[in-house]
């Protein structure tokens, strides 16, 4: 007895799966203060992502967000903050950056060029301003060389002599600014100051 088996022919299975390949936008951005010289608390950003045509920006710290392409941010103060940004195509793909930026102090001390003690409430003092100035001592001259105020971070010059209640008159004084600071690279800053009533 014979007796054979035959087996046909498996079914032939075809499938077609269609990939898109949807292209990725690339997020980064680059930042500077827009006013160099100044302290760096505001400081523009650069979109320089690619293929992205929507964007959102998360500034950790104060939990703001922004829409924009390059916004300008306002940071508290100096320190670190971290900064992501959001870039989206059109395709609703996603790619995200984060940076730490760093907020510093480009001068370490300010002095003002002019003040106008005048009782308006308006720049009635003369002082250094300056977040890495601590602790100092001002010493105000006339145009003799006489020494005619003596002051610290508590006690700014107001425009009187030698802290009696006569006015300075107008004109041009010389500071010397001396601090301990050790963010400071100079310890001793000489110049002028105009006083304007």
């Amino acid at each position: 007895m014979n007796s054979s088996i035959q087996c046909a022919n498996p079914p032939q299975v075809s499938s077609q799966f269609i990939v898109n390949n949807l292209s990725t936008p690339a997020a980064n951005f680059t930042y500077e203060n827009p006013y160099p010289g100044s302290f760096l608390n505001l400081i523009n950003f650069t979109n320089t992502s690619v293929d992205a045509n929507s964007f959102v920006w998360y500034f950790a710290l104060d939990s703001d967000t922004a829409f924009v392409t390059n916004p300008v941010h306002q940071f508290p103060g100096l320190g670190s903050y971290d900064v992501t940004l959001y870039a989206i195509n059109s395709n609703g793909c996603i790619d995200s950056v984060k940076y730490t930026v760093v907020v510093q102090e480009q001068l370490a001390v300010f002095l003002p060029k002019a003040f106008s003690p005048n009782g308006d409430n308006i720049n009635e003092t003369f002082a250094p301003i300056g977040a890495s100035l601590t602790t100092y001592k001002l010493f105000i001259y006339n145009r003799w060389g006489e020494l005619i105020f003596e002051g610290n971070e508590k006690k700014p010059w107001t425009g009187l002599v030698r802290d009696s209640a006569t006015p300075a008159h107008d004109g041009v004084y010389v500071y010397r600014l001396e601090t301990n600071d050790l963010d400071l690279d100079e310890k001793l800053m000489n110049g002028r100051v105009t006083l304007i009533r």
